[in-house]
């Protein structure tokens, strides 16, 4: 393996988590929507619609958990495997960093 590798690694990891929080945030927001729209008696067609966007984006946090969780699991690979190759590498303590900063939440 390479640092190449395990920037990557490290990469996608941090892409997959920001991806969840978004979808998380998205989903609150389209809940907002919703409930505003109910409140204000709108259109039947428009608040089903929102309602389709809310359920695709709630289908898509199981998605992300189980890309998170696979992502954790080839970083923690790698690294354990490489730690003494790559030790004192800034790329080696950048995957550290992300795997320890991980506020997962199932």
């Amino acid at each position: 393996m390479s640092l190449r590798d395990l920037t990557i690694k490290t990469g996608v990891l941090k892409r997959v988590l920001k991806d969840e929080k978004y979808y998380k945030e998205e989903a609150k927001d389209q809940e907002a929507r919703i409930a505003k729209l109910k409140a204000e008696n709108g259109d039947e067609y428009v608040i089903r619609k929102q309602i389709e966007v809310l359920d695709e984006t709630l289908n898509m946090i199981p998605d992300c958990k189980r890309r998170i969780a696979q992502a954790i699991q080839d970083l923690k690979a790698l690294v354990d495997e490489n730690q003494a190759t790559f030790a004192d590498t800034k790329e080696l303590k950048e995957a550290q960093e992300a795997l320890g900063s991980i506020e997962y939440d199932d």
